[in-house]
């Protein structure tokens, strides 16, 4: 059960819950880059005080590392260093560009944070920064340093009425599995939402920004098989692999019928 509501001008809140007996709670406060929560709240409840953390500068600068001309339309994610998930910076919009004095001035919570910048859109690997000391009293200033990616070509061989099946699958690296926990908008929307597996007629797939390492599939049908199941990707500009699209062999070395998961 959930429920929401606006605080008032003076921040007062009254939520409405369903008639449960015996339930706690846990309550969220959100304002732009800055949340709380309280646990274990009963129903009935008055005088919960929720105090949203302050908000400070942090001035970002973003380069391409080879050109050292700056990046625009770049966007930033931060988290708290010692838990929590990355969450997308929101500010008068969601890609950034730097001001008049090469820096983007970013409002996040005080506090111990990480950040990564990414600009895929543009071709470039992300950049992080972790353990930054966020004060109101300062404004701390950081240098992000983008690289070029690996452009990637997957063919993948099969036919169409199976390849249309892979809507949900991607490519994940085992440096990008080991961000999942933690990776939050990061991982959703740089990782698993741009490196999807979504063929054309001529069953390609063309994938920007890929970094270097040791590749697999993620959400494949469980009906259906890639051949290799796995692939190293080079530090090179350009990349084209070819992989044969199949149906999957259950343990009695028959070929199912049904669908995908």
């Amino acid at each position: 059960a959930s429920s929401s509501v606006e605080s008032e001008r003076d921040g007062s809140f009254v939520l409405t819950l369903p008639p449960v007996t015996g339930r706690l709670f846990t309550v969220w406060a959100e304002k732009g880059p800055r949340q709380l929560q309280q646990s274990d709240v009963a129903p009935g409840t008055r005088g919960l005080e929720l105090v949203l953390p302050n908000l400070a500068r942090v001035a970002v600068r973003v380069r391409d590392a080879l050109a050292r001309e700056p990046v625009q339309g770049f966007r930033l994610y931060w988290r708290t260093s010692e838990g929590g998930s990355f969450r997308r910076l929101e500010q008068d919009g969601d890609r950034f560009s730097a001001g008049p004095d090469g820096r983007f001035q970013a409002e996040l919570p005080v506090g111990r944070l990480d950040l990564v910048v990414a600009a895929r859109h543009l071709g470039f690997l992300p950049a992080w920064h972790e353990g930054v000391s966020v004060l109101p009293e300062r404004t701390a200033e950081l240098d992000f340093e983008l690289e070029l990616g690996v452009e990637l070509e997957l063919v993948v061989n099969g036919e169409a009425p199976l390849r249309n099946q892979l809507r949900r699958a991607f490519v994940v690296s085992r440096e990008q599995q080991a961000q999942a926990a933690r990776g939050g908008d990061f991982y959703s929307q740089e990782i698993r939402g741009s490196q999807g597996i979504r063929p054309d007629e001529r069953g390609s797939v063309r994938l920007r920004a890929m970094p270097p390492g040791e590749y697999s599939f993620e959400r494949l049908p469980g009906n259906l098989r890639l051949a290799p199941a796995s692939f190293e990707l080079p530090a090179v500009a350009q990349q084209r692999l070819e992989f044969t699209l199949a149906p999957a062999e259950s343990p009695d070395g028959s070929k199912p019928a049904g669908g995908g998961r």
